[in-house]
């Protein structure tokens, strides 16, 4: 690499140096001679001025003095985007390889106008129609921190994959905001994939990740392996829910060791008990929150077990505890946790005293007002309510309806008493 920043040398390309009229003439005749040995002569030396050197680059006829030009450290940055639009592949590559040397210098401050003329020539190169010629780009680019984010999006966009994945997975000067756009477009799960493995990850983009996991469901899997993603508490519930139903994300979950308290005592409710020392080895518990988990693991883990031991099934585990008056929260919880839908709206109808078609209803339409009133009526506690909105009617994060004051029922009794004459007559 060039570097001139520090440097006054005679030979930074970044500063216009004074002319020598005598030399200046004898190149002014050199660059207009027949023989090709003597242009390329003159197109190879650092000594000769930048403005023969801009001349030959535009006008030269031979394409291999174009190069030589292209090549050369002396070369004026302002000549780059007249070299950009050369015939000739190789020439344009010669130019990628040396605004990339040039590019760390450019950046500070006294250049910022010969920084412009770069980020403009490698944008056109960016676009440029041969893949050949976009490769050499990415090559040169795709792990470095200097690389214009001008260029990188660009490239990040293209439709070839050997082009923009790259880019996706190493280049750090992508903008967020780029990759999320990238992100909501997308159509291809390489994409996802390639933007969840990069080495830092900023929790908007692993946001946007998650939220195509419908569509792309193994870029979920990269992301909870990446170490370098951040997740805030939002997602990570979401992600949770979500790993109920995805043994492979339970998998991924426990690779990680950032999750919060909380989120290991709800994973822990469902994953295997391998699974489940793993994540509470990963991440840190007090020793208090860690014998709740183990014993609401044991209490699930023979849930659906009579008093003899034996095996039974989730409608005759409710009909035994409606029977031993034994049905209550804790009870709809660990049911829940096990994602036993059924035997919860059950145990909600019985609860509610409300017929279990009615119950079944209510949740199914997805709609919170309904969820909220369900509970209500099955008088359990409004936070629990908000895991019902979650976890059993599966409504979106943005629509769910939290407690007052921590803990009270945020709606009217009359309104909660209509939702459930409305479902009755419905």
């Amino acid at each position: 690499m060039f570097n001139f920043r520090k440097s006054k040398s005679k030979n930074n390309p970044l500063l216009k140096k004074p002319r020598d009229d005598e030399r200046y003439a004898k190149e002014r005749e050199l660059m207009r001679s027949d023989k090709v040995s003597e242009r390329m002569k003159l197109a190879k030396s650092e000594k000769t001025h930048q403005e023969i050197l801009y001349y030959m680059a535009e006008n030269d006829e031979d394409e291999n003095v174009r190069k030589a030009v292209a090549k050369n450290l002396m070369t004026p940055v302002q000549a780059s985007t007249i070299i950009a639009r050369d015939e000739c592949v190789d020439v344009r590559i010669a130019l990628i390889k040396r605004l990339s040397n040039l590019l760390p210098d450019l950046t500070a401050d006294e250049y910022s106008q010969l920084y412009a003329h770069a980020v403009q020539a490698l944008s056109m190169l960016a676009l440029d129609e041969v893949l050949k010629v976009r490769k050499a780009l990415v090559s040169s680019l795709k792990d470095k921190a200097y690389c214009p984010p001008k260029v990188a999006t660009a490239l990040a966009k293209d439709l070839e994959r050997e082009i923009s994945e790259p880019i996706l997975k190493y280049c750090v000067a992508m903008p967020d905001i780029d990759l999320i756009d990238i992100l909501k477009a997308t159509k291809n799960e390489w994409v996802a994939r390639a933007i969840a493995m990069r080495e830092q990850i900023n929790s908007d983009v692993s946001k946007a990740v998650i939220a195509r996991s419908d569509d792309f469901p193994t870029a979920g899997e990269e992301l909870l392996k990446n170490k370098g993603a951040k997740i805030d508490h939002e997602t990570m519930g979401y992600i949770i829910e979500k790993a109920k139903t995805m043994p492979a994300w339970q998998k991924s979950l426990g690779y990680r060791r950032d999750l919060p308290p909380d989120m290991v005592q709800k994973i822990s409710k469902f994953v295997s008990y391998k699974l489940r020392k793993k994540i509470q080895k990963n991440n840190k518990m007090d020793q208090a929150t860690a014998m709740d988990v183990e014993d609401a693991a044991k209490r699930r883990m023979n849930f659906f077990t009579d008093e003899a031991g034996k095996k039974i099934s989730p409608t005759q585990k409710l009909q035994q505890l409606i029977r031993e008056n034994r049905l209550d929260e804790e009870a709809v919880s660990d049911a829940l946790a096990m994602n036993e839908k059924e035997f919860v709206i059950g145990a909600l109808a019985h609860l509610a005293n409300v017929k279990p078609e009615n119950a079944a209803k209510m949740v199914l339409t997805k709609a919170p007002k309904a969820v909220v009133a369900l509970s209500w009526r099955a008088k359990l506690s409004m936070r629990f309510a908000v895991e019902l909105q979650k976890q059993l009617a599966q409504i979106p994060p943005k629509e769910l309806i939290y407690p007052k004051s921590g803990q009270a029922y945020p709606l009217s009794e009359d309104a909660m008493l209509f939702q459930l004459d409305y479902f009755e007559d419905a």
